[in-house]
Order: C-alpha cells, then sequence, then structure tokens
C-alpha cells in the first residue's frame, strides 16, 4: 500500500481534505471485511506535505514526518482495531532521528515499523551488538514489538551485500558494479555469511520479515541491459549506470527447490517455525540481551532462553 508520492502522470493525493482519509478508510475497511491480516505502508512518513515550504529547507522538511501524519495513523489504529483477530499495520518509515522514529509506534498509531538501521549494519560485531541493543531499547520505551529484516525491494540483497569488502549499505549510496566473491556462476561464493545473518535475525525477540528470494539465497542482477531497464527510478535519475534503479534484480536460481543456490531455504524454513512470536514481554518491550561470550549473545525470557546468534562469524 503506498498512499504517498507522486509524478508528473501521477498526482499525489491531498491528505488535507477530509474525503481522501475517507477514502483510504474504506480501503482498509474493504480488505479487513474480506480477512486481510494487515498493510504495509510504503513510505509512511511521506503523506503529508506543507507546500509553503521550499523542498529544501534544511531546518524543517516540506514533505517528510510531518505532524499531521500521526493524525492519519491514528485514524486507521482506530478502524484495524475495529476488527477482531489482531489486525497489523506495519510502517516502512526511513528516518535517522531515532525519537522521530519511535513517535510512529506509540500506542494507538502503528503496530511496527521495519527497521533499517539494522538492515544498514555493516556485518561487524560491535556494530550489530550496538544496533541490536539500541533497537530493543527503543521499541521497550513505546511498548512495541521490535522488527529484524535484511533486505527490500531498495536494496542491494544480501548474498552479493556480504561478499563486498564494504557490506554496509545506505540507500542514498547505491552504486553497483562494485568488486566482490561472486563472479559469474558463482552466486552461492559468499553464501556462508548470508546463512549467518539469517540464523541471527531469527534468533533476536520480536518478529522477521524475509523479502521474497532471501530464503532462496538469490543474488543481486547486476548485468541487466539498459535499454531493457523499465524501472522509473532509472529515468528519474538520469539513467546512471552507479544506480540503475530497482528493475527486476532478482536472480533465477540455477537449482532445484531442494537445493537452493545458496542453502538458506532449509535454515530459514527450519527456524521460522520456532522463532520467538511478535509480542511484547511483561514490560511491554522484547527484553535485553544477556552477554554470552566475545561473539556471542543469549536472548532471555521464557522459552527463548538459550537461543544464541553469534556475531563474530566469518566464514
Amino acid at each position: 500500500m503506498s498512499p504517498s508520492g507522486s509524478t508528473g502522470e501521477q498526482p499525489d493525493f491531498n491528505w488535507d481534505h477530509p474525503e481522501v482519509r475517507e477514502e483510504f478508510e474504506s480501503v482498509l475497511r474493504f480488505w479487513f471485511d474480506r480477512g486481510a491480516d494487515g498493510f504495509r505502508v510504503d513510505s509512511a512518513a511521506l503523506l503529508i506535505k506543507d507546500l509553503a515550504l521550499p523542498v529544501d529547507d534544511p531546518e524543517e522538511h516540506a514533505y517528510t514526518d510531518r505532524e499531521e501524519v500521526h493524525q492519519v495513523y491514528r485514524s486507521w489504529r482506530r478502524v484495524a482495531d475495529s476488527y477482531s483477530g489482531g489486525r497489523v499495520l506495519i510502517g516502512e518509515v526511513w528516518l535517522p532521528d531515532a525519537e522521530r522514529l519511535a513517535r510512529y509506534l506509540r500506542p494507538g498509531e502503528l503496530h511496527t515499523i521495519f527497521n533499517f538501521s539494522y538492515l544498514e549494519c555493516a556485518w561487524d560485531a560491535k556494530a550489530l551488538r550496538t544496533v541490536i541493543d539500541d533497537t530493543l531499547r527503543l521499541h521497550r520505551a513505546v511498548h512495541a514489538p521490535a522488527t529484524w529484516v535484511l533486505s527490500n525491494h531498495d536494496v542491494d540483497r544480501v548474498v552479493t551485500r556480504y561478499g563486498r569488502e564494504g557490506t554496509s549499505f545506505a540507500i542514498y549510496a547505491r552504486r553497483h558494479g562494485r568488486p566482490g566473491d561472486l563472479p559469474p556462476g558463482r552466486p552461492a561464493a559468499r553464501h556462508p555469511l548470508a546463512r549467518a545473518a539469517a540464523l541471527l535475525t531469527q534468533a533476536l525477540p520480536g518478529s522477521v520479515y524475509l523479502y521474497q528470494g532471501e530464503e532462496l539465497g538469490l543474488w543481486e542482477v547486476e548485468e541487466i541491459p539498459d535499454e531493457l531497464r523499465q524501472d522509473p527510478m532509472w529515468e528519474r535519475k538520469g539513467r546512471n549506470p552507479a544506480d540503475p534503479g530497482r528493475a527486476d534484480r532478482s536472480a533465477r536460481p540455477a537449482s532445484s527447490p531442494r537445493t537452493p543456490p545458496s542453502g538458506c531455504r532449509s535454515d530459514a524454513t527450519r527456524n521460522s517455525s520456532g522463532r520467538s512470536r511478535a509480542e511484547p514481554d511483561e514490560e511491554g518491550g522484547c527484553g535485553d540481551l544477556a552477554e554470552a561470550g566475545a561473539a556471542a549473545m543469549v536472548v532471555p525470557g521464557g522459552d527463548r532462553s538459550g537461543v544464541r546468534g553469534w556475531l563474530g562469524y566469518r566464514p
């Protein structure tokens, strides 16, 4: 569900108009009535715009994280809560300020948001530990379950990214064609690191999201001829070869379903069946991590005790 953003061919919605808000609430009800469990809200911070502000105002952004956006999500939450069965609203919110980010998770707003700090983090034990601790602390303060995600349609796939010298990710610094250890015909060359990341992610308390193809260990396709690219971002960015947008970036597995290219499927399915549910603990958060040596951690609490994620793994 993408209620924000516009192009010359697709004008944006005027969220100041009450009929627009009513229409979107009716869309929610339409799908909830038919059994939908919830919605992922794309670019959730970008609904409300202040047309009186310049788009490049350094102090106050004209179309990102406007205060009025929370009115919209409070009304959506009331709609979701009016249905039985625990309907869920999940926000895609890219914000560098943790305190501003947490506002979307306050009681009566979105249930969860994607954890982009974890997604962007380099494969480094100390850095990962810091991000994980900060994530749990942020969500505990607003009584919301933490979420964990390694990739999505905007980012390079983990099998490729972890094969590069720099394993971190920045949405505004994407560059295709960087050297890595994934030569043509060897998509599984770096799969142990991607598998380790999948195991760590699924051991953490909260909810985990797998991007389509991630369970197969699919790698990034960077050799698409320019004349075949159809992604609007490719056009909007002036056909920049270094960042060619998001057109068909999923490789097709050359192996059978029983032997995925990076061997991730068995790990993903086996571990997801026994992972913790996306529910806060008795204090409203997801607990803390206990020390378990220099390269390990233990997730405490109930049946999660003893689940370890090895942070210092190297293939």
